[in-house]
C-alpha cells in the first residue's frame, strides 16, 4: 500500500515537473500564428476541412487521415514582408522615410521547420518562428513602437478513423 502511494506520488511529481518545463513554451505566442503554412493561407485557409502538407495538424488533425503518403521535411524555411517594409528599404532619408510610414506597420515574419514527418496516422515537426512588428507613432516626432515575438517547439498530431473510414478523428 505505502508503495502504491509513494510510486503514485512520484508520478504526479514527474507530470508537474514536465508541465512547469513547458509552460513558458505554451504561453510564448500562437504557435498556430508562427507555424502557418504559407500554402494554406494563399488558398484562403482552405485547410481547414482536409489537408496534405506537414503543418496540417495546426489546421485540422484529422485531415492526417487523408494523407496517402509519407512526407519528410528534412529543413524548410520562409518568410513574409509587407510593402511597408519594401518602401522603406527604397527610402533614402530615414526621417523622410519614418514619417511617410507613421500610422504604418511594418511586418517581419520568418518560419523555420527541422525534421518533420507526416503519414496517415501521425505527424510531428520541430520548428521555430520569429515575428517582428514594428507601427511608427507620430508624424512630426517619429518614433517606434514595437512587438517582437520568438517561439521554438515541437508539434505533433495524431489521427484515427472509425465507422467504416467515414469519421476521421484527430488530436495535435
Amino acid at each position: 500500500m505505502r508503495t502504491a502511494i509513494l510510486r503514485m506520488f512520484q508520478r504526479i511529481v514527474i507530470l508537474t515537473a514536465v508541465w512547469i518545463s513547458f509552460a513558458p513554451l505554451l504561453h510564448a505566442s500562437e504557435p498556430a500564428f508562427v507555424r502557418e503554412s504559407l500554402r494554406a493561407r494563399g488558398m484562403g485557409n482552405a485547410f481547414t476541412a482536409a489537408a496534405n502538407d506537414e503543418m496540417l495538424f495546426f489546421y485540422n488533425p484529422a485531415g492526417l487521415r487523408s494523407v496517402n503518403y509519407n512526407i519528410y521535411e528534412i529543413a524548410g524555411f520562409n518568410f513574409t514582408i509587407n510593402q511597408n517594409t519594401l518602401d522603406l528599404g527604397k527610402s533614402s532619408s530615414s526621417n523622410a522615410s519614418l514619417g511617410k510610414l507613421a500610422g504604418k506597420k511594418i511586418y517581419f515574419e520568418g518560419n523555420f521547420g527541422l525534421l518533420s514527418h507526416v503519414n496517415s496516422r501521425f505527424g510531428w515537426s520541430l520548428f521555430s518562428g520569429a515575428l517582428l512588428d514594428i507601427q511608427v507613432r507620430n508624424p512630426v516626432f517619429p518614433y517606434l513602437e514595437t512587438k517582437a515575438y520568438m517561439q521554438t517547439g515541437l508539434a505533433g498530431g495524431m489521427a484515427w478513423s472509425f465507422l467504416d473510414y467515414q469519421l476521421d478523428v484527430g488530436l495535435g
